[in-house]
């Protein structure tokens, strides 16, 4: 049972980046531009890199999925007033997908980060026993 957790959270870690690369290739398969077959696969990414990084935070620390959900809406407000602030014509779709890009970069490093301190902690761990 133990190892069936262990292979499901492996697979839970890995998927995001799969997913990504998997709708990559096929986008350039079908004869999109590098640059727009990158927005495409991003877009799609967003969604599994929020809940695993939301995952990943959870058994770290309880209830982090609260963190991660006012920290996406907190940032969200501030994007979009630093936007009306900034530009004379707002576009509510132009900012949206802006800011979705934006959490796919921040949610990339952030769950990167938080694989990378789980390892070395676990690491550490093994060592110490």
């Amino acid at each position: 049972m133990k190892e069936a957790m262990q292979h499901g959270l492996a697979f839970l870690i890995i998927v995001p980046y799969v997913l990504s690369a998997i709708l990559f290739a096929g986008s350039r398969l079908a004869g999109r531009s590098q640059v727009k077959s990158i927005r495409m696969a991003a877009d799609w990414t967003v969604p599994l890199l929020v809940m695993a990084t939301a995952f990943v935070l959870d058994r770290m620390a309880a209830h982090a999925w609260l963190i991660v959900a006012s920290g996406i809406l907190i940032a969200g407000i501030g994007y979009a007033v630093a936007e009306r602030v900034k530009s004379k014509e707002f576009s509510m779709l132009r900012m949206l997908r802006n800011y979705w890009r934006m959490l796919f970069i921040v949610f990339s490093l952030l769950y990167l980060v938080l694989l990378v301190i789980g390892a070395a902690t676990e690491s550490v761990g093994f060592l110490v026993q």
